[in-house]
């Protein structure tokens, strides 16, 4: 059974607390051009808890759009 995933959650400890940038700096689907951070999954902006390191994007969560999730940017 897949775990359901909500910002609101009590028990659901932070992932990955650190200062560092988030992933969306390295996603593919970012789409920000000077909007501030978005992306396809959230075009009205991405969650606070994504950009602060709280929660990785490794699954769909509620509130975004399609099936997007954290894909690494190959600057080639």
């Amino acid at each position: 059974m897949e775990e359901e995933y909500s910002f609101t959650h009590k028990e659901w400890p932070p992932v990955n607390v650190h200062s560092g940038p988030p992933d969306c700096v390295k996603c593919k689907y970012r789409t920000d051009v000077g909007l501030g951070w978005r992306c396809a999954a959230f075009p009205d902006g991405i969650p606070s808890e994504i950009i602060d390191n709280l929660v990785k994007h490794k699954k769909v969560l509620p509130g975004q759009v399609g099936k997007y999730v954290f894909k690494r940017r190959y600057f080639f």
